[in-house]
């Protein structure tokens, strides 16, 4: 019996073995894995139901729900601006082979091709991607309407590419004429 009290961590310096076992008669057999005996004397039984923690209290919840929030506050803003980006960077790459057309309707001709026939184009409807509408020449503009599956931000609105004359080679300026926000713009349109 003392090495069976001994293995549940009851000191009986101060009481017999058989008022200790006594004393565990008393305490039903479902308590004594539970508890934490801490000492046990004559007329005085301390049981302390303080086990390793389970839960988490609600203000460790709160904070960490507080933490989450603040990041979810910096990330989502910016995982926005970087979609839009990434959108209006499709239109950009759209654009190559009209780039091409354009420069080659230059050389050729001594100036800029009036409307994507001119400069041997499809219908503005043929150039079409998952965010750009339509893409068409007028004269020295090409410009890229988005919609489809575009952000709301710039459904709707246009980025202009213009060629500008380099004595006999052709560059891009690219903008939005104020429709879509700089911050949305790659940073070759900025």
């Amino acid at each position: 019996m003392a090495s069976r009290l001994a293995r549940i961590g009851v000191q009986s310096n101060h009481i017999s073995q058989e008022q200790t076992r006594q004393r565990l008669v008393q305490i039903r057999p479902g308590e004594i894995a539970q508890a934490d005996i801490t000492r046990m004397r004559p007329g005085i039984q301390t049981v302390s139901r303080l086990g390793p923690q389970l839960a988490f209290t609600l203000i460790e919840l709160m904070i960490v729900l507080a933490i989450i929030g603040t990041l979810a506050a910096l990330a989502i803003p910016a995982y926005q601006n970087y979609v839009i980006r990434a959108q209006v960077s499709e239109g950009l790459n759209l654009v190559g082979p009209f780039k091409v057309a354009i420069a080659e309707f230059h050389h050729n001709n001594g100036a800029f091709p009036a409307d994507n026939a001119d400069a041997g184009l499809q219908v503005p409807a043929a150039y079409t991607g998952r965010y750009v509408e339509q893409v068409w020449v007028a004269n020295d503009v090409v410009s890229i309407l988005y919609g489809n599956s575009a952000h709301a931000r710039i459904t709707g609105r246009t980025v202009e590419l213009t060629a500008i004359d380099s004595q006999g080679s052709v560059s891009w300026d690219c903008t939005s004429g104020g429709a879509i926000p700089v911050n949305y713009m790659p940073s070759a349109c900025r």
